[in-house]
């Protein structure tokens, strides 16, 4: 994303540019704070710890990546609200994006907060973000109609979108 940030910039196109330079880097921290060798979890980790990942489960580490999430979030907003002169597509997708980020930080702040007590609400923050992306996905298809393949494909996904949500709720 970050190539192709520089690519659009020297084509010209600002918009698009500052939105994958900024994903671009947001994708390449998030995984330099989850890899092992550079130590962003194992600093969380209490002293007493018998592996560097107890860090992953400590209130600070959770209520951090919570906050990057929100800001993320409130970045999103305001490439959304920006997108209006662009298209409706990037709307759409920076309105997902919005949701998706808030409910990433209401399910990392409750982990925060109380990891095992909140696990219930955690997992059904989880399972709305799940749903609402496959009903995203549903809203994009330009068809009409769907082949027996394609009607397979459908409701078997939202028998497990059903399913996930009976067992949640």
């Amino acid at each position: 994303m970050f190539i192709g940030a520089l690519l659009e910039w020297i084509l010209g196109n600002t918009f698009p540019a500052v939105v994958f330079s900024v994903f671009g880097t947001f994708w390449l921290a998030y995984a330099g704070v989850l890899n092992p060798n550079f130590a962003a979890f194992s600093s969380y980790a209490p002293a007493n710890a018998t592996s560097p990942s107890d860090g992953l489960s400590s209130e600070g580490f959770n209520a951090s990546i919570a906050y990057w999430f929100l800001f993320m979030g409130v970045l999103c907003f305001l490439f959304m609200i920006c997108s209006l002169r662009t298209n409706v597509v990037f709307f759409g997708i920076f309105l997902s994006l919005v949701i998706a980020f808030g409910l990433l930080t209401g399910a990392f702040l409750l982990k925060a907060e109380d990891g095992v007590g909140n696990a219930v609400q955690i997992n059904k923050l989880l399972v709305v973000r799940l749903s609402h992306s496959l009903s995203l996905s549903f809203l994009f298809v330009k068809k009409k109609s769907f082949n027996s393949r394609e009607m397979i494909l459908i409701s078997l996904q939202l028998s497990f979108h059903r399913e996930l949500v009976r067992r949640h709720s």
